[in-house]
């Protein structure tokens, strides 16, 4: 791939116009996406944009920019980077790594959106050898043949001077369903971007082999009927990719010819769901881990830490914060969420954890306050810890749950 069409950043770097190869139609292009999706994705800048938290690829024209983490002060390239963040994706469950080994792209020289895309691909190849699924549904339409049932409405409506034709309803059994819809939509979103060429021609012959498919509005209430079809499971996969695709699409309607795509992750999501992942591993059934328990704290408002244990009738609360800290201070939002997720779930001990960058020592201190446990006044604190993302090697941190249970001081 030319190096002018594809540009590796970390999180929260500013790229300008013209000085890193962005130009004004391009600026446009991601200015406008950011206001479709609430501004969330980046801050603008005079000239320029500035990122935040999100990682991923975003693909603005023909030009390629891969956001990537990056939590300590060494000099680990971008492609180490990369590497974790595609090893950090795989174990919170968001993309199927596996699948990589059949996949002809290498890292090295390709950028994370071909990957992605190489992955969709493969499991629209696998459902189509497999055979999609027909489904029944209902059919409208004027027709010659008394088909189904009659709808005299729509007969008097639209036949009345045309006695040769008639409206009719009927059940018909094909592959039109709003499953295939979003997949094709998905595949005819990426075949509109600047990809390796021989993947483009995968997915234009993908186009022609899959079933011609009605437009659809696609909005995450559709997503969450879809998973919800309990015959169609084998399609969870390629819908998991497609979500993304089809949600994050911004199309070229008053910018020429500069559509955009992105493919972005929270890291403060993907830092909380890893770390419990990381925690069901090691833990034991003596542990009961529970990730964004709810409980009422106002009218029909509720506190959810990222994640409650209990062992032996102790209770703990870990709250995972994907900052920087440069001295082990959180702010004092952070330490009255915590305060009221102590009171809340009748917790004695909680964490609040950050990614550690400055090699900060741990600090921890009891609220003034006391709770209630069972009538009695008990004491509670919160730790601040901070723990390695990476090991010494530069890749992602397995040993994670580990570093963080024995700041629970279980003795």
């Amino acid at each position: 791939m030319k190096t002018s069409n594809y540009i590796q950043v970390f999180e929260h770097q500013v790229l300008r116009v013209d000085q890193q190869q962005l130009t004004v139609q391009q600026f446009d292009a991601l200015a406008y996406f950011n206001e479709q999706h609430d501004q969330k994705y980046f801050s603008l800048l005079h000239k320029g944009v500035r990122f935040r938290q999100y990682v991923g690829v975003l693909q603005v024209g023909e030009l390629t920019i891969e956001i990537l983490p990056k939590t300590d002060q060494h000099s680990h390239s971008p492609q180490n980077w990369q590497k974790v963040l595609l090893d950090l994706l795989h174990a919170c469950e968001f993309l199927k790594v596996d699948a990589l080994t059949k996949a002809p792209l290498q890292l090295k020289t390709s950028p994370l959106l071909w990957l992605y895309i190489e992955l969709f691909v493969q499991e629209i190849e696998q459902l189509l050898s497999q055979g999609l699924q027909k489904n029944y549904r209902k059919q409208s339409q004027n027709a010659h043949h008394w088909k189904g049932q009659v709808n005299f409405a729509k007969q008097l409506q639209k036949n009345l001077t045309q006695p040769h034709q008639i409206y009719i309803s009927h059940q018909t059994y094909d592959y039109q369903h709003p499953i295939h819809q979003v997949l094709y939509k998905a595949l005819n979103i990426i075949a509109q971007f600047w990809i390796d060429h021989n993947l483009k021609k995968k997915i234009q012959y993908l186009i022609k082999a899959f079933p011609k498919q009605q437009e659809i509005v696609v909005t995450e209430t559709l997503y969450n009927q879809l998973y919800a079809a309990p015959k169609f499971r084998k399609y969870h996969a390629a819908l998991d990719l497609a979500r993304m695709i089809t949600l994050q699409y911004s199309p070229d309607i008053r910018l020429g010819n500069c559509p955009v795509l992105a493919i972005l992750f929270d890291m403060n999501q993907l830092f909380e769901q890893y770390i419990q992942q990381q925690l069901k591993k090691t833990l034991d059934n003596s542990w009961q881990v529970k990730a964004q328990a709810s409980k009422r704290f106002w009218a029909n408002r509720n506190l959810r830490p990222d994640i409650w244990l209990s062992h032996e009738g102790n209770n703990y609360i870990l709250d995972t914060k994907w900052k920087i800290l440069k001295r082990p201070s959180p702010s004092d939002e952070d330490l009255r969420q915590m305060y009221a997720y102590n009171h809340n779930f009748k917790a004695s001990k909680s964490l609040l954890i950050y990614p550690n960058v400055f090699d900060l020592s741990q600090r921890s201190a009891a609220y003034a306050q006391p709770i209630l446990v069972q009538g009695k006044a008990v004491e509670h604190y919160c730790k601040v810890i901070f723990v390695n993302v990476l090991n010494k090697k530069g890749t992602l941190n397995t040993n994670i749950a580990q570093d963080i249970i024995q700041h629970l001081d279980l003795d």
